[in-house]
């Protein structure tokens, strides 16, 4: 189908029939990956890159910011598959033993979740200091 175009007829999904008399397909823009962002190393062609684009690179820069070791705003690199997925450190306990992080996503094209963290997890510092060591920022 080309962009825009309509159609009607029968659709399959969940083991269920659906009637439809009228759809319409829209072309959604996709990255070229031709401008790429020299700080980030992120696509800035579409809206969606540059919105993405513009929130890594504030976390960069307080990951950046943050120093050496387990603190608030480091970002931690959890692999998955064949890429990873990208935590942010958001609240450290006042003992220093636990972490809350939440996932981000700044993974890339593929914007991998890890099964067992989930959208939001606190872990033990010395779990989340094991994924500092995979630090893939620019």
């Amino acid at each position: 189908m080309t962009q825009n175009q309509t159609t009607s007829g029968l659709a399959v999904a969940s083991e269920v029939l659906f009637c439809y008399d009228h759809f319409e397909v829209t072309k959604m823009p996709f990255s070229s990956y031709e401008n790429i962002d020299p700080v980030t190393g992120m696509p800035t062609d579409t809206e969606y890159d540059r919105f993405i684009n513009d929130a890594y690179g504030k976390a960069l820069k307080a990951h950046m910011a943050a120093g050496e070791g387990v603190k608030k705003e480091k970002m931690c690199h959890v692999p998955v598959g064949d890429g990873y997925a990208v935590y942010v450190i958001t609240k450290v306990n006042p003992k220093g033993t636990r972490c809350t992080l939440e996932w981000r996503g700044f993974g890339g094209a593929d914007n991998y979740v890890d099964a067992r963290w989930g959208y939001k997890i606190t872990v033990p510092v010395a779990q989340a200091n094991i994924y500092m060591a995979y630090d893939l920022t620019p």
